[in-house]
């Protein structure tokens, strides 16, 4: 599933690194702003249903729409080069994201 560019998950460098997947925190005096903490929930919400969308898929589709979300996500990190402080660009990949998710269900639902 090609689920839309999804913004940068991560600010910088400094604040949040990626290990195993998961964000963790790289010093403890870094502090997550809000905006920061809403659009990384909304990024993660997106992305969990991008996967949840792809098992409601034929078998033989699944494997591919899951590669082809987890490279969207990683294609739009790299479009903003993990600055979410440019928030038009943030909330105009969330919305193709959203909107390109929204096109991947209609086709599912319409080969089932």
């Amino acid at each position: 599933q090609k689920t839309g560019s999804a913004i940068s998950i991560f600010t910088t460098e400094k604040e949040v690194v990626r290990c195993g997947g998961a964000a963790r925190r790289r010093a403890s005096n870094d502090r997550m702003d809000l905006k920061f903490f809403v659009h990384r929930a909304n990024v993660m919400a997106l992305y969990r249903e991008c996967l949840r969308t792809a098992r409601r898929a034929p078998v033989q589709a699944r494997a591919d729409l899951c590669e082809m979300a987890r490279q969207e996500f990683r294609d739009s990190i790299r479009l903003s080069d993990g600055n979410t402080k440019d928030a038009p660009n943030a909330k105009m990949l969330l919305q193709q994201g959203r909107n390109r998710l929204q096109e991947i269900k209609m086709m599912i639902d319409m080969v089932k």
